[in-house]
């Protein structure tokens, strides 16, 4: 028993720790995480309305404001703003926000850091499928304009995707001049992932995973321009075997 206490005190100033507050429903108000010299590193503030929770606050071992978390009357991720911790004003450096469709999904946000507009484009996932650069002189208006219909797609660009009979998606992602462009998935007809990788410019390219219909992998493949590179089969073990 002493040997593990001691083992015990030896390592605790090793590994950072964190200290919690809760709200007298069992919500959690504040915490705070130290390093392993027992220094706070960073504090962070929750804040809610009768039910859920509105925003965060984090501040840094000074005491600064460095980021904030707002969420929408869903409890989904609103809006990120990120404080510069250098200068004594608040001073936003960037910000990033979130915008759903009608049923709640997240299909994209406009991140602005004072130098231009980026906007990514979610899947049903979630995952982030493509970014667009946006010139700093292009309102945020006429872009949120242009996406108004939700799950856009028009002309030759956009996100899109294609379901089985069933309702469930087949394959989903991103458009650019009528060619598959940026992060795409394809599914089985049950939900699970069958396929994912990355094209440019409508060929395969990158790392792409396969998987079985219980969403086991089953392959890893490299490809460059459309040309396979490289290829991993995997059995019902998770092990390497010959691919076919």
């Amino acid at each position: 028993m002493n040997k593990q206490i001691l083992i015990i005190l030896f390592f605790f100033p090793l590994i950072s720790f964190c200290q919690k507050t809760y709200d007298n429903r069992g919500r959690i108000i504040s915490d705070q995480t130290f390093d392993k010299e027992n220094n706070l590193s960073i504090t962070r503030n929750y804040f809610y309305n009768s039910n859920n929770l509105t925003h965060e606050l984090w501040y840094n071992s000074q005491d600064k404001l460095v980021v904030r978390y707002n969420y929408n009357i869903n409890g989904d991720l609103d809006e990120i703003i990120k404080y510069s911790p250098w200068v004594d004003d608040i001073i936003v450096t960037d910000r990033e926000k979130y915008y759903y469709n009608k049923k709640n999904r997240l299909i994209f946000s406009i991140y602005n850091n004072n130098q231009l507009f980026t906007e990514k484009i979610y899947n049903s996932r979630g995952d982030e499928i493509y970014i667009i650069h946006h010139d700093n002189d292009l309102k945020i208006k006429k872009i949120l304009d242009s996406r108004k219909s939700g799950e856009y797609y028009f002309q030759n660009k956009g996100y899109k995707s294609i379901t089985y009979s069933n309702n469930v998606i087949k394959e989903e992602g991103f458009y650019e001049r009528s060619k598959k462009e940026g992060y795409w998935i394809y599914y089985h007809n049950n939900g699970e992932t069958k396929e994912e990788g990355v094209y440019y410019m409508g060929e395969k390219n990158e790392t792409w995973m396969e998987y079985n219909m219980n969403g086991e992998i089953i392959r890893e493949s490299i490809w460059y321009d459309g040309n396979l590179q490289n290829e991993v089969c995997y059995d019902l073990n998770n092990k390497k075997i010959r691919c076919q």
